[in-house]
């Protein structure tokens, strides 16, 4: 029982690391077209959050 939970907890952060990795990248090009202004320093925010939850989801599901 606890293997099958293992193995599922891990490939439940595969997929969240994954599809963090690609949301932190969209919004990065994003970021790109955005004057310099507030709206660009909190996107900034915004994306150094999701791609610090996707390294952390990343490395869950690598850790043996």
């Amino acid at each position: 029982m606890r293997e099958s939970s293992n193995s599922e907890n891990k490939s439940n952060a595969l997929s969240s690391g994954m599809v963090m990795t690609i949301a932190t990248v969209l919004l990065i090009f994003v970021i790109n077209y955005l004057p310099q202004n507030g709206a660009r320093n909190v996107a900034s925010l915004v994306a150094g959050m999701f791609g610090f939850t996707a390294v952390q989801a990343l490395r869950k599901s690598f850790d043996g």
